[in-house]
């Protein structure tokens, strides 16, 4: 398994996406923003000690420096998106030191819009 989104440079702008099966993985935080999507199984993932857990079609959003780490019981399918803020030049300043109050985002199969779980 290729953890290459652990050890990205900070100053490189870059994007990556890997599909991982039954990821567990340390407490961590790294430059880039990360956006999981559960494809199958269950997925926890602790961010910032607050533990949120994903399944299928269920998505979480984690923002640059921000601590965490995931976590299989039993088997899980995810895709894994990581994007460097600087890629987003316009928008870097705005992101810093910014957390999401809800990081959680699920697709409603009833609705074409993104619904953000409270």
């Amino acid at each position: 398994m290729n953890l290459n989104f652990l050890r990205e440079p900070d100053n490189e702008s870059y994007f990556s996406a890997e599909e991982y099966l039954n990821l567990n993985c340390p407490t961590h935080s790294h430059f880039a923003m990360e956006f999981i999507i559960a494809k199958q199984g269950e997925f926890i993932v602790e961010v910032s000690g607050k533990k949120y857990t994903l399944t299928e079609n269920t998505s979480i959003l984690i923002m640059p420096f921000e601590t965490h780490k995931f976590i299989t019981k039993k088997t899980s399918k995810v895709l894994i998106l990581t994007v460097t803020p600087t890629i987003f030049t316009e928008y870097k300043t705005k992101m810093e030191s910014k957390t999401l109050l809800n990081p959680l985002i699920s697709i409603d199969a009833n609705e074409t819009k993104f619904i953000l779980k409270q």
